[in-house]
């Protein structure tokens, strides 16, 4: 039996009854104390670095990193982690604090490897100004990108469309909510935020406006303010595309646009 605290003549020389070291947490073959003055050996083996993933997360999640077979825990939940990789392979790297959850696939193929991976619940498309690349459709007259996405439709004697998309289709698999904040809206029964598989205008020009076959999801805002698209159930890659087009006249001015 050993001894955790030795008292003499009232002064403690020895106390060990606050002492973390345990056989689990000390490598293995290397002796020590335990808090109870037992003598321990250590069983730990540290694996072999093949290679490593850094990841930054949302802190306050759980983030973990796995091939399937082996499942890696961050020791904390501070919003940094380093992951030391033991094979090559297909690793995963997920971030979750319970509702919301982002994952990320990384290929380990050379030892010695180090990767960086940034994983946000929020993916932000546009945000006073060009963060995804985007690229005018069709102005008619107007579509500009520069610190807000504006768009003007208007002529006399023709109904017209005025659109913009994200130069890249945009992956929406684990997102739930296509969200944009609109600030200005003269028509709206004619402005449109379109999920769409094609590089045209997603909307037709006519009296009454309709979106075309191409479009998957869309949402019509009613006045400003932040605005939501459900794309929960959509897990591919698609343009995100903004309209404006009615008969005389319409205008849709938005200031972010964003993934969550």
């Amino acid at each position: 039996m050993g001894n955790s605290k030795i008292v003499y003549y009232g002064e403690t020389l020895i106390d060990l009854t606050g002492d973390t070291v345990e056989a689990a947490k000390l490598l293995k073959g290397v002796t020590a104390h335990d808090k109870k003055g037992e003598k321990i050996t250590g069983t730990f083996e540290a694996a072999d670095l093949y290679a490593a993933i850094g990841v930054t997360y949302p802190s306050g999640s759980v983030c973990t990193c796995t091939n399937g077979t082996l499942t890696l825990t961050a020791k904390d939940t501070s919003g940094k982690a380093i992951f030391v990789i033991p094979s090559a392979g297909t690793w995963t790297v997920t971030a979750t604090d319970g509702t919301n959850t982002r994952s990320e696939s990384v290929e380990i193929t050379t030892e010695g490897q180090i990767v960086s991976v940034t994983l946000s619940y929020e993916l932000l498309l546009f945000d006073g100004g060009v963060v995804e690349p985007w690229k005018v459709i069709q102005a008619k007259p107007t579509a500009t990108i520069s610190d807000t996405i504006y768009l003007y439709a208007s002529d006399p004697t023709t109904p017209v469309v005025s659109a913009v998309r994200t130069t890249n289709k945009i992956n929406l698999s684990g997102y739930s909510m296509l969200k944009y904040t609109v600030t200005q809206n003269v028509n709206p029964e004619a402005a449109f935020m379109c999920v769409t598989s094609s590089t045209s205008a997603p909307i037709s020009a006519g009296l009454s406006n309709a979106v075309t076959s191409a479009v998957t999801a869309y949402g019509q805002p009613t006045a400003t303010g932040i605005y939501s698209v459900d794309v929960s159930t959509i897990n591919a890659e698609y343009y995100i595309s903004l309209a404006a087009g009615h008969y005389p006249k319409s205008g849709l001015r938005v200031s972010k646009v964003w993934l969550e």
